[in-house]
């Protein structure tokens, strides 16, 4: 019972801000897919976070006992006879969220993975902290990139970008791959305007990086410490 799917057209509707029915009405999107989950009993949500040592912020443990993760998937049609799944909007369920346990005080756990090219890390940055910060890290240069500072926050870009692939990438110094960007300048050109274009009306408006406060590193098991480190402005590690 715990591992059944679970699909509500007004859940959906409430929990996505009406995501899914917006990617049905854009040309070109097909089989939209939508899955959530059976929601977290408080009793799994407390025995998560013992094994953890970390609480849950209110907005992630409001989430998790409304659904045990998100699934969302879309097509796009290229032409009559090419049609690709490109789309995905994917918060894993509780029990995904490992701890990577790195040894340092920092607790951090993976919630992304956009191929080889980086990973999203949900990351309590100081011992006792409620509230963990969303970081995109690159795997080619260990680049870190300050995505949101609540769960809240990285949700509602999630949907804001549609699930469009590699959405993330947008903010990594890496930037999107050219097939990504072009089905962006399709679908959703606005999300491509540059600091120097004046925003649109009703335009969302992301919390701006500070590159300064990131340093690359050569690949290594432990950069993701050493990122982390760079991001707190605390001692460098020798």
């Amino acid at each position: 019972m715990a591992n059944r799917e679970i699909y509500s057209g007004r859940f959906f509707l409430d929990l996505t801000v009406g995501l899914v029915q917006t990617l049905k009405n854009i040309s070109k999107v097909r089989d939209v897919e939508a899955k959530s989950y059976v929601p977290c009993q408080t009793a799994q949500i407390n025995a998560w976070e013992a094994a953890n040592g970390v609480r849950l912020p209110s907005d992630m443990k409001k989430f998790y006992q409304s659904t045990d993760g998100l699934n969302v998937q879309w097509t796009y049609q290229y032409s009559k006879l090419e049609t690709h799944r490109v789309g995905h909007l994917k918060i894993p369920r509780l029990a995904e969220l490992r701890n990577l346990k790195l040894n340092i005080p920092e607790k951090v756990f993976e919630i992304d993975s956009i191929g080889d090219v980086a990973k999203i890390y949900l990351v309590y940055l100081t011992s006792g902290i409620t509230i963990p910060k969303i970081y995109l890290v690159e795997s080619a240069n260990m680049k870190g990139h300050l995505l949101a500072d609540s769960f809240a926050t990285y949700f509602r870009m999630s949907i804001a970008h549609l699930g469009l692939p590699h959405w993330q990438l947008a903010f990594a110094s890496c930037g999107l791959p050219g097939w990504a960007e072009q089905l962006f300048l399709l679908l959703a050109p606005h999300l491509l305007d540059r600091d120097d274009t004046p925003p649109r009306p009703n335009q969302i408006v992301y919390n701006v990086l500070d590159p300064d406060i990131f340093l690359p590193h050569p690949i290594r098991t432990d950069n993701i410490v050493r990122v982390l480190c760079k991001a707190k402005k605390i001692k460098k590690y020798s």
